[in-house]
């Protein structure tokens, strides 16, 4: 850093971090809803099964 202003190599290196944090993050929140769903679709064949 020079004088406190960014280099451009900086901001690159801070650009490529921020968006592999990002790919990452949705990439969890995506896991996250997937199994959500998928336990609710569970849960209702249970309660389906368990109406028959």
């Amino acid at each position: 850093m020079n004088n406190g202003k960014f280099n451009k190599n900086d901001n690159n290196v801070f650009q490529s971090y921020f968006i592999r944090f990002s790919l990452s993050f949705i990439m969890r929140l995506k896991n996250l809803y997937l199994k959500s769903s998928e336990s609710a679709l569970n849960s209702r064949k249970t309660l389906a099964i368990m109406r028959e």
